[in-house]
């Protein structure tokens, strides 16, 4: 097989104006991604975060009072001591008189 026409083929340097055009477009691409993603993010911020912190802004509030609060406490059980002591008289003696009952509360620094 042979070629009647005789074709030139020339090679050319590459272009800079090429890449200057891929590069362009690129930035341009990113330029607009960048811009519709603060735009979202601008929109939420207006329509959920906004919305969300009037709802706060709305809730009453009081002022601040001391007051005693009732405590109850009930349980069953079985109480037990961690440590027990004997308490004995220095002195021995017997006991005329007692002036307390069993279950008496004894308020300040009452001497026994």
């Amino acid at each position: 097989m042979t070629l009647n026409s005789p074709q030139q083929i020339t090679l050319k340097p590459f272009k800079e104006g090429l890449i200057k055009g891929k590069l362009t477009k690129l930035l341009m691409d990113l330029l607009i991604l960048s811009s519709l993603t603060g735009g979202g993010y601008l929109l939420y911020r207006q329509t959920v975060i906004s919305s969300t912190q009037s709802a706060r802004s709305k809730m009453q509030t009081v002022p601040v009072e001391r007051e005693t609060l009732p405590i109850t406490i009930s349980a069953n059980g079985t109480v037990e001591a961690k440590q027990s002591t004997n308490v004995s008289p220095k002195s021995s003696g017997q006991l005329k008189k007692l002036l307390v009952d069993e279950g008496d509360s004894q308020y300040g620094s009452v001497k026994l």
